[in-house]
């Protein structure tokens, strides 16, 4: 049973931030997902909204260390992790990453680099001093 202090869990406004923005990129990639699935199409699709979700965790992870660990290992079940994870997996079933290596020219190798470039640039243009 939940308790009132549980289920009322105050956290830093900066933490609660970061929440918020996985929550959203989590259910955008998901919506992108359900709306591209038949037939199988979120692998060109959604492409920004998985972007948006990697940024979002990758924000997390590179929070201060109170952020992180509330957010990463503050409840029994790892949500964030599991989210993120479920998020991942169903890119990789879905074998995404050969989509943008149809041409066989390692376009996919191409993608990734320029998505980890996009989010090194992302976290430092970043001026709203979440960490």
């Amino acid at each position: 049973i939940c308790s009132k202090q549980a289920v009322s869990h105050a956290r830093p406004k900066a933490c609660q931030d970061l929440l918020n923005a996985f929550s959203a990129a989590t259910g955008n990639f998901t919506k992108c997902v359900f709306i591209h699935a038949k037939p199988v199409c979120f692998c060109e699709s959604c492409t920004s909204s998985y972007a948006e979700l990697r940024h979002a965790f990758r924000n997390i992870k590179n929070a201060n260390m109170t952020c992180r660990n509330d957010l990463l290992q503050g409840d029994l079940v790892g949500v964030v992790n599991e989210v993120y994870e479920f998020g991942i997996h169903l890119w990789m079933k879905a074998e995404c990453q050969q989509c943008h290596d149809s041409d066989g020219k390692g376009t996919t190798k191409e993608f990734f680099s320029r998505l980890s470039v996009f989010d090194d640039c992302w976290m430092n243009s970043n001026s709203s001093g979440v960490s």
